[in-house]
């Protein structure tokens, strides 16, 4: 049986998250260098080092790796809340009106 298309499958992944997972199980699990594993895949160093480090950073809170795989939309890590807008025309409480001049708080007159 020849399980060529297979080999292919593990060895040059197309989705997004199974290039993620065989890059970084290259370098974890065989060891391989991060500069050669960051050719084979097609990432730039500097990105491979960055998803090393958010690998980590995942594992040592106590998730070891999983929620890195999982897609932002399942909700695996919390969105940041909008921020507060101030109505249209209100300044800032920290400036102030002197005459026609608004200032702010360091004295920069404009």
């Amino acid at each position: 049986m020849d399980d060529t298309p297979y080999r292919e499958f593990f060895a040059h992944p197309t989705h997004p998250y199974h290039r993620r997972y065989e890059a970084l199980r290259a370098v974890f699990l065989d060891g391989r260098p991060q500069k050669e594993v960051a050719e084979h895949f097609g990432y730039r160093y500097s990105t491979l080092r960055q998803l090393v480090y958010e690998f980590r950073r995942d594992g040592r809170a106590g998730g070891a790796g999983s929620p890195f795989f999982e897609s932002r939309s399942s909700g695996a890590r919390p969105r940041r809340a909008p921020p507060r807008r101030r109505p249209p025309g209100a300044r800032h409480p920290r400036w102030q009106t002197v005459g026609n001049w608004s200032c702010r708080p360091r004295g920069r007159c404009a």
